[in-house]
């Protein structure tokens, strides 16, 4: 026989039904979150690319400037050592053409040896003007010896001799003259 009750309902079980809504609503949360945290650290990254790239150029302007003063000390310890080894010829043409009279003398000969000797020919010079030049040379303080090594007369003039001198230089007190 077959019962039938209409007063009394049987009760459904939702459990399972709350719990399928219950993992969907949990989907959908984490979901939601990792979608919003990709966005964060997107959003972060592209930041962060921006910022190294602006630290980048600065860098490489930093890196640019410190090349440019180690290349401008190199270049003025260079400088400074070129200017502490260069031979100081023209005070020592200056002098010697300041000692040596301007009337008639010529100079026909000026030659700097490696051994720091000057050899200095002129024509054209009176016999009285060889003892004064000779004099005036040995006074100079850079110059250690003076040394007549010809003197000859031409044979054209009278009076008119040709006057071969060699010069010894103290590079050392030459340099300190130059440097005043």
């Amino acid at each position: 026989m077959i019962e039938i009750n209409f007063f009394e309902r049987k009760e459904k079980n939702v459990l399972p039904h709350l719990m399928v809504l219950f993992f969907f609503v949990g989907i959908m949360a984490i979901s939601i979150y990792f979608f919003m945290m990709h966005g964060l650290y997107t959003r972060q990254d592209a930041s962060n690319h921006q910022m190294m790239q602006q630290r980048s150029e600065e860098v490489a302007s930093s890196r640019e400037l410190e090349q440019i003063n180690r290349t401008t000390t190199q270049n003025s310890d260079a400088i400074t050592a070129l200017e502490n080894d260069q031979y100081p010829i023209v005070f020592l043409a200056e002098d010697i053409a300041r000692i040596i009279p301007e009337d008639e003398a010529v100079v026909v000969s000026f030659q700097l040896t490696e051994t720091n000797e000057v050899l200095l020919q002129m024509d054209n010079t009176m016999i009285d003007d060889h003892s004064d030049l000779i004099a005036h040379f040995e006074q100079v303080s850079y110059i250690t010896r003076v040394h007549l090594n010809r003197l000859e007369q031409q044979p054209e003039d009278d009076g008119q001799f040709i006057i071969d001198l060699t010069l010894d230089i103290d590079e050392g007190l030459l340099r300190e003259g130059a440097a005043e």
